[in-house]
């Protein structure tokens, strides 16, 4: 364990991973959006909040820091890891949306290196990549805030986000 995560308290842990998954959620989205906009030239409206979130990479974020953070220190193995960690839990969410939910909720056709289009090896790569953003910078930069800023407003403006987040969720915007 690094000397700025032994130093870091509970509390400053919610804050920085209620903030972390906010930052993930919002790049996911932005991801998406340009995606969309490089792909068919317009914006796709990504995501299934009001707010311009996509949650899931926020889960993702803190499961690829959790497989990463402890594994590897040097960035292409931190790359190479999440990419492929990225890669097999998207083919077997895709699997499971086509076979029992009848969802197809994207589709890699025409992407470099697509896995029967569920999956692509360009994606993984990307995603890869915001991984490594995400525990090298993202991370690392909200561990400062936490200790230089009131730790009250840190952590409860981080909750209060996420509460905004849940009632979105629930459809109450």
């Amino acid at each position: 364990m690094d000397q700025e995560m032994k130093k870091t308290t509970t509390s400053q842990w919610i804050g920085i991973i209620s903030w972390g998954f906010l930052l993930a959620s919002l790049i996911g989205w932005i991801y998406e959006e340009l995606c969309g906009l490089i792909m068919f030239g317009t914006l796709m409206e990504r995501g299934i909040l009001w707010l311009p979130l996509c949650p899931i990479y926020g889960f993702g974020a803190w499961l690829l820091y959790s497989c990463a953070k402890k594994i590897c220190k040097k960035i292409p193995a931190i790359l190479l890891l999440t990419a492929v960690i990225s890669g097999i839990f998207e083919y077997i969410c895709s699997y499971v949306l086509e076979e029992y939910f009848h969802l197809y909720l994207w589709n890699y056709e025409g992407w470099i290196g697509n896995i029967n289009h569920r999956i692509s090896l360009l994606s993984c790569f990307f995603f890869g990549i915001l991984a490594v953003l995400f525990i090298k910078a993202i991370v690392p930069f909200l561990q400062f805030c936490s200790r230089k800023l009131p730790k009250v407003l840190f952590v409860a403006s981080g909750l209060i986000g996420l509460l905004v987040v849940a009632a979105d969720l629930l459809g109450c915007f």
